[in-house]
């Protein structure tokens, strides 16, 4: 992962600045993120509509989405609200986002508790 970025973001989670929110980017009714909507905020993407083209056997569809984070256009969810594409972690250097969204939700059936922003950045800090 690029230095300068995990730098910014493991900040950003310790900042107090954002409220933490479970099982999605960014709650929209309270106001919070989860620890990969800040690190959307982090990048400067922005929480609203959004629109993708997809090619399908007809043609191209286009995708509208509410409520996603967008960077110049580009929609950075996986077509919802709660994971961002593979494409983009990939890109970032996130080999697996599942456990940052475990350690930020919690996972009850897994034993897995939720972990506050301060730990997740640790986590970030020491693997990624």
């Amino acid at each position: 992962m690029d230095a300068q970025l995990k730098a910014k973001w493991v900040e950003a989670l310790r900042s107090g600045e954002y409220e933490q929110a479970r099982e999605m980017l960014h709650d929209v009714a309270n106001g919070g993120y989860c620890c990969l909507g800040v690190l959307c905020k982090v990048m400067g993407a922005e929480f609203g509509p959004g629109s993708e083209k997809h090619e399908d056997e007809d043609g191209a569809t286009l995708l509208m989405f509410d409520h996603v984070p967008v960077l110049d256009g580009r929609v950075l969810s996986n077509n919802d609200d709660e994971k961002l594409k593979d494409s983009l972690c990939k890109e970032l250097g996130i080999p697996d986002q599942s456990e940052l969204i475990s350690r930020n939700d919690g996972k009850k059936r897994l034993g897995i508790h939720k972990h506050s922003f301060a730990e997740i950045a640790d986590y970030i800090e020491k693997n990624l």
